[in-house]
């Protein structure tokens, strides 16, 4: 009976406050980097800082992210990998490839705002951004991109 109920619960549809369709997103589909540049941690729990603005994420559904942060010190640079079921519209930028994927790096502004590097492949668009000082540089977001497993 209890192997019953669990089937039951993972086949009924569940919506969110709105009447929405809840979006199921299986943690095992987190990508990951494999790189990291030197001295960049991961954010203690609960410190996941929040860089608005960078790509044109689907507002209906939440992405996922992970962060990490260069040194141990308050405000230093970060390094913020987020992941969203389904293709977006990437920013306007310098076009690069991650992956075999078209990808767009976001340019630098005079302001030193946080830079990304965005693209899809077909099921996820992935943002891996970069907020400082320091930036990390476009082949460092590529690289870390290119490292996620």
């Amino acid at each position: 009976m209890l192997w019953w109920g669990r089937c039951a619960a993972l086949t009924r549809a569940l919506n969110d406050a709105t009447g929405k369709p809840a979006v199921h997103f299986d943690e095992r589909d987190l990508r990951r980097p494999a790189f990291l540049p030197e001295n960049y941690y991961p954010y203690p729990a609960g410190r996941m800082v929040h860089l608005p603005g960078l790509a044109p994420l689907p507002t209906d559904i939440p992405p996922w992210a992970s962060g990490y942060r260069l040194g141990t010190g308050p405000e230093q640079g970060s390094l913020i990998i987020s992941q969203t079921l389904r293709n977006s519209t990437p920013p306007v930028g310098r076009a690069a490839v991650v992956k075999g994927h078209p990808a767009t790096i976001t340019p630098p502004d005079s302001n030193g705002a946080p830079r990304s590097v965005t693209w899809s492949d077909g099921t996820y668009t992935f943002v891996v951004t970069t907020g400082g000082p320091p930036r990390l540089s476009d082949e460092e977001l590529v690289h870390v991109a290119e490292s996620l497993g």
